[in-house]
Parts: structure tokens; C-alpha cells; sequence
């Protein structure tokens, strides 16, 4: 984790920073790699089964010309010195996508689910929301059920607030339910009410979140900031095409937001001040659904209509279309913890997809 923070930095950094700034950052990367390393030497010192090393990338002269995602690899030796093991933090970039299998998850309603979001809450649980059955499942990592929380009407999207809390949409109540999952149990927490329909959320802090939605006036939608206890700090409003749900996605340090418009087949990016980095339109990307952001901050955009997944760079400048084994219809993805699988679900479908990147 702490090598994964640095690089994270790292991209930031190269991003923002001055040349000196650059430099001096490098100068400290390094320091923390080798107190990585002496950290995994001290915690497997009485392995007699796996030797390890840390290794950085001997081409690393200027942090700016190297991918983040190929700093550092580290590598695991058997003892008898026929298996080596490389892991690393390879760059997902363009990176196939392979068809792990699909899970039939037992549905508590008597209607068809629709899967609007699904959501890793920790490295143990998966959340589903149910938008026709009104209700947020709860589920094992063996996509087992756990419990189910009912809801008072149709949610959206949900966004993980702390460890123990996650807060999710609900647009024609106009309002964000903040609900407690520790336990296995899900409990009402709290809610804050909206000043237009809350579809897409995006959590930014403890304190504050992005919420996005139509505004109620055809071809217009705007985007907000608003504090946990119903503080609208900033608003903003945006052109689109219709009336419909949107959802939010942010960068891995909270500086820009990312909002699909279902009817304007368009990504929109903008900064926390307001500015507009770009709106991404494709003809292959037909009823953008939900918006995820990967480990390296690429982008992927759910075409539902259009059967596909669209990468794009935090730029949004397109890396690949992805459409390997992908289901009709789907509406939703979220990624693991480690950032090299995702699930994907469908409308009026019970089963939930996983799939891998081919990180070879």
C-alpha cells in the first residue's frame, strides 16, 4: 500500500509540479522504497520458503518519463530456486480484458433486479443496489447475500463514505441516505436532502460529496458540492441532451469529476472550481451508464446500448474500447481493492460479471 500511495504521488506530481519540486519528491520515493523493502525483509525474515526482493526500475532517471505503474516490481523467490514470482504495479493501460465467470445473485423481490450500482465496501463485502426492488444488498466476496436494507424508493448510485458507512442517492426523494454497514447489517444513518434530483454521487471527504443530476429543465443538469449535513457549498450547471440520470466519478485525489449524461451520450470532466476539462462523445458509445475510475486514473465509461466499455486517459483521450465477453444492457462496474478485476451488471439481470486485465 505504501508503495502504491507513491506512486500515486508520483503521478500527481509530474502532473502539477515544478522540475525541483520533481526532484526533491524522487529524493523521498526512494527513501520510502527502502524502508519498503526493509519492512518485507523484517516481516518474512523467518520464511525459509520465499525470498524477496525489491527491485526499482533501472531506467528511473527522470520520474517524468516513466509510467507510474512500472516503478517498482517486487520479486518473490522459492528457496530451491526454480520458481521466480514478479509483482508489480504494471500500468493497466490498454491492457486486454479476459471473462473470469458470472455469479447468479439470489434476488429478495418479486420483480427482476436492476442493478444500478454495484461497489466494493471493503476487501470482505460487495454492495448491490437494487433500483426496481428498492433495496441495497449486501454480499460476501463469494457473492453470497448477507443482508438486504430496504429503501424508500428507487436508489442509484452508492459512494463509500468511511469504513463503516456508505451514502447512497435516491433522485425522486431528492435526497442522499447515509447508511451504517458493520456487522453484517445495514442501519439508517442519517440524510441530506438535494436541490435537484441526486442521481450520480461521489464521496470527497468525511464532509463533503459531489452530487449530479438533471435540474429539471430540458438539456440542462448541473453538479454540486455539498456537505453530510446538507451544506450546498458549490453549484454549477452544465448543456446536455433530455432528462435523465447521470453518474459521478472522481479522480484518486479528488481534483476532478467525472459525469456521464445517459441521453447525451457524452462523459463530461470538470474541475473542482468550476472550469470544464473536456466532454468526451464517440459513435460507438451509445447510453453512457456508470463512470469508474482505475488504480491509475484512466477512466472507463459503460455504454449500455452500445455493449461496451470505453477506457480513456484522465484527459479523455480514448486508450481502447472494450467489448471482450461483454454483457448486453449493462449498467454498472466497480473495481477491487488491488485494481486488476472489475464487476459489471446488467438491467433486468440477476447475474453479476467479473473480469480481469491480462497483466502479463
Amino acid at each position: 500500500m505504501s508503495i502504491r500511495n507513491s506512486n500515486f504521488i508520483i503521478n500527481s506530481v509530474c502532473e502539477l509540479a515544478t522540475d525541483s519540486q520533481t526532484f526533491l519528491l524522487a529524493t523521498r520515493i526512494l527513501s520510502h522504497l527502502s524502508l519498503s523493502l526493509s519492512q518485507v525483509d523484517e516481516r518474512y525474515s523467518d520464511n525459509a520458503i520465499l525470498k524477496l526482493e525489491l527491485e526499482i526500475n533501472p531506467q528511473l532517471k527522470s520520474i517524468v518519463s516513466i509510467p507510474k505503474g512500472e516503478l517498482v516490481k517486487m520479486k518473490m523467490t522459492r528457496n530451491d530456486e526454480n520458481t521466480v514470482i514478479t509483482q508489480g504495479f504494471k500500468s493497466l493501460k490498454g491492457c486486454m480484458v479476459e471473462a473470469v465467470g458470472v455469479r447468479k445473485i439470489q434476488v429478495h423481490g418479486d420483480d427482476n433486479p436492476w442493478y444500478s450500482d454495484v461497489l466494493y465496501v471493503s476487501p470482505d463485502h460487495v454492495i448491490l443496489i437494487d433500483y426496481m426492488n428498492d433495496a441495497c444488498q449486501l454480499l460476501d466476496t463469494s457473492f453470497n447475500s448477507v443482508c438486504v436494507y430496504r429503501l424508500p424508493g428507487y436508489p442509484w448510485q452508492v459512494s463509500v463514505v468511511c469504513q463503516n458507512e456508505i451514502a447512497v442517492s435516491m433522485p425522486e426523494k431528492k435526497e442522499i441516505l447515509c447508511l451504517s454497514v458493520k456487522d453484517n447489517t445495514i442501519t439508517h444513518t442519517r440524510e441530506v436532502q438535494t436541490r435537484h434530483m441526486c442521481c450520480g454521487i461521489a464521496i470527497v471527504s468525511q464532509e463533503e460529496m459531489i452530487v449530479s443530476g438533471p435540474c429539471g429543465k430540458d438539456s440542462l443538469y448541473y453538479w454540486s458540492l455539498v456537505t453530510l449535513n446538507g451544506k450546498e457549498k458549490s453549484y454549477h450547471e452544465f448543456d446536455g441532451e433530455g432528462d435523465a440520470k447521470t453518474y459521478v466519478a472522481l479522480n484518486t485525489f479528488k481534483t476532478r469529476i467525472y459525469i456521464s449524461v445517459f441521453c447525451d451520450n457524452s462523459l463530461h470532466c470538470f474541475g473542482f472550481d468550476g472550469e470544464k476539462h473536456f466532454t468526451f462523445k464517440h459513435q460507438d458509445l451509445d447510453r453512457p451508464q456508470k463512470v469508474a475510475i482505475d488504480r491509475d486514473d484512466n477512466v472507463y465509461v459503460v455504454g449500455s446500448y452500445s455493449h461496451n466499455i470505453f477506457q480513456l486517459s484522465p484527459d479523455g483521450i480514448l486508450i481502447q474500447i472494450i467489448t471482450n465477453d461483454t454483457p448486453n444492457d449493462q449498467t454498472a462496474m466497480c473495481f477491487n481493492d488491488e485494481g486488476d478485476r472489475f464487476l459489471l451488471t446488467c438491467f433486468d439481470s440477476k447475474d453479476v460479471h467479473e473480469f480481469k486485465f491480462a497483466l502479463t
